[in-house]
């Protein structure tokens, strides 16, 4: 079943072999043990552990994007950690993983808490920098709805039209002006993923 499927850390590891230097493979270890503790007492409505979610998300930049930049990788599996029940601070996240995770993280706790999308002169704009937030932060929140399409909620309190609307609103629009071949891929799973459940 796929809501059990997750990527332990040894598998993760080894998909990093050889990718990155080992400084940074010791970051990603650390950022996902941090992100097992913080959700290590919740459960989805299935019953299955929520950290299942962060390594399947992560397992997308990896395995489907072939995406190895550490700052994403770390942002993948700590995507919610602000919403977890631990008391993890943006003060601890930069400490341990820089500033430029901890703004990420932080403008997709925001976009989240407002449920409206990122403006898209924050997400298309020219630039000859290597790390441009907007991509980095549209990839982020594109492979995290791809990974809950995939993982629909089979209980009778879910509501799959509103995760439809949701996405249709928020998230296909900025994905649909954007030219960057990983946004182009993600939109194109979720939408094999929403014909899935509207034919």
């Amino acid at each position: 079943m796929y809501n059990s499927k997750y990527y332990s850390l040894e598998q993760i590891t080894e998909s990093l072999k050889g990718k990155i230097n080992c400084l940074d493979v010791n970051k990603i270890i650390s950022a996902y043990e941090m992100m097992q503790e913080a959700y290590e007492n919740r459960c989805e409505n299935d019953g299955i552990q929520y950290f299942h979610h962060s390594t399947r998300v992560c397992g997308i930049l990896l395995d489907e994007l072939n995406l190895y930049d550490t700052d994403l990788i770390i942002s993948s599996l700590l995507h919610d950690v602000f919403d977890s029940e631990h008391t993890i601070s943006e003060e601890i996240i930069d400490y341990n993983f820089g500033a430029y995770v901890s703004f990420l993280l932080e403008l997709l706790k925001v976009q989240k808490q407002q449920e409206k999308s990122f403006p898209k002169e924050f997400i298309i704009k020219d630039t000859k920098e290597t790390k441009f937030p907007g991509d980095d932060v549209l990839i982020l929140a594109l492979a995290e709805q791809l990974e809950k399409m995939r993982s629909l909620d089979n209980t009778p309190q879910f509501k799959p039209h509103i995760k439809i609307k949701q996405i249709d609103d928020i998230y296909l629009p900025l994905a649909n002006i954007s030219n960057n071949v990983r946004i182009t891929y993600l939109k194109n799973q979720i939408l094999k993923e929403k014909n899935k459940i509207v034919d």
